[in-house]
């Protein structure tokens, strides 16, 4: 080889190491910039002081090695960021099981009306227990009545998710008629609460519509109509997931807003490091399937005669507790508890609703919205 080509190829090594050298310097301060945004946004979390000995526990699910591969968490809804950390309606309420191996996600709404026990003695709707002893007493509520462990709970106010909508660009989805007229009186509503301005649909008719922040959010809150508590709940976790999908094709910088966004209104359990675990492992993610709790039931004037109060009555708890497992946990058996034999026994004492009792088709709202 010649004196020249040996030279030139020396010349052509010696650029390619720089250039290799320049690359890794630029992606290492990249991640450490990365990493001090990320540390600046998690900062500004609130994260919730639980005292877990106040927290009823299934003792048996404790002790069962197969639930080490789910992730159970519990997500509440509240009007505002004070009443996520001081005991406000809980209007939206939703358990979440993540197959840790697959990514798979399953999502059930507890209907906010739900016959239940919430303390010592104390029969009453799912959505008092939140206003009545936070946190604490919403997961002890959810465990004892439903044969769960959570410990992990995520609460978030409305004004959060109006701005996440906006930052994803809106979300698409289709309304009738009467939920355009319906949304458009929530907006103002909503608008009350949170101080975010809005645009009403004109004119009101049926269609697809790209809903800003403050319309998907109303949308979410409708409780009247066609399907009442039923269909409000598959409006909550059809916005859930086309926000999931958006979620999955952001970029970091999106991510990045989301979370800065995020984090100072939330209220939860979680870590940090669990928070942007999350948030980061979104695209491996898979909604797989949703549904309402519980699944047989009778309300309206059958189950304010036989309660007193206006709610929605499973019948019988225990057979919607084998039924909710068989969801959110499809590969794991289940035997229910002597303390929830106890109690699906008390209400159907109580109330004279038995397993003869069990509807053949309790109404679920219809099909998921698009």
């Amino acid at each position: 080889m010649s004196k020249g080509k040996r030279t030139k190829k020396r010349y052509i090594g010696r650029n390619l190491r720089m250039i290799l050298f320049i690359l890794l310097v630029f992606l290492a301060a990249a991640g450490l910039l990365l990493n001090a945004l990320l540390d600046q946004a998690l900062s500004r979390m609130n994260r919730a002081d639980i005292n877990f000995a106040n927290v009823a526990v299934n003792a048996s699910l404790q002790e069962n090695p197969e639930l080490s591969g789910y992730k159970t968490i519990a997500l509440v809804g509240v009007d505002s960021r004070d009443e996520a950390e001081n005991s406000g309606n809980s209007d939206t309420m939703m358990i979440l099981s993540i197959n840790e191996s697959t990514g798979a996600v399953r999502i059930v709404s507890l209907y906010r009306d739900t016959f239940l026990r919430i303390s010592q003695g104390d029969y009453e709707k799912a959505n008092a227990a939140y206003n009545r002893g936070g946190p604490e007493l919403f997961l002890s509520m959810l465990n004892t009545n439903l044969d769960l462990n959570i410990t992990d709970f995520v609460t978030v106010d409305f004004s959060v998710m109006i701005d996440m909508i906006d930052i994803l660009g809106g979300i698409d989805m289709t309304l009738t008629q009467d939920e355009v007229v319906m949304m458009n009186d929530y907006c103002e509503g909503t608008s009350d609460i949170t101080g975010k301005p809005y645009e009403a649909i004109e004119p009101e008719e049926a269609g697809t519509y790209h809903l800003s922040g403050i319309q998907a959010v109303s949308y979410m809150r409708i409780r009247y109509g066609e399907g009442l508590e039923f269909r409000r709940t598959l409006r909550q976790r059809a916005v859930v997931l086309k926000m999931v999908e958006k979620m999955k094709s952001a970029g970091i910088p999106t991510l990045y807003r989301l979370l800065n966004t995020m984090l100072p209104g939330i209220y939860s359990s979680l870590s940090k490091e669990e928070i942007l675990g999350l948030v980061l492992d979104i695209g491996k993610l898979n909604i797989e399937d949703t549904t309402g709790f519980p699944f047989d039931h009778v309300m309206g004037e059958l189950a304010q005669a036989a309660t007193g109060i206006d709610c929605v009555l499973p019948v019988t708890l225990e057979n919607n507790v084998i039924q909710l497992h068989a969801f959110l946990y499809p590969d794991l058996s289940y035997t229910p508890s002597q303390e929830l034999i106890t109690y699906s026994a008390y209400i159907t004492e109580l109330t004279g609703y038995g397993e003869e009792d069990i509807p053949a088709a309790s109404a679920d709202g219809g099909e998921m919205p698009t």
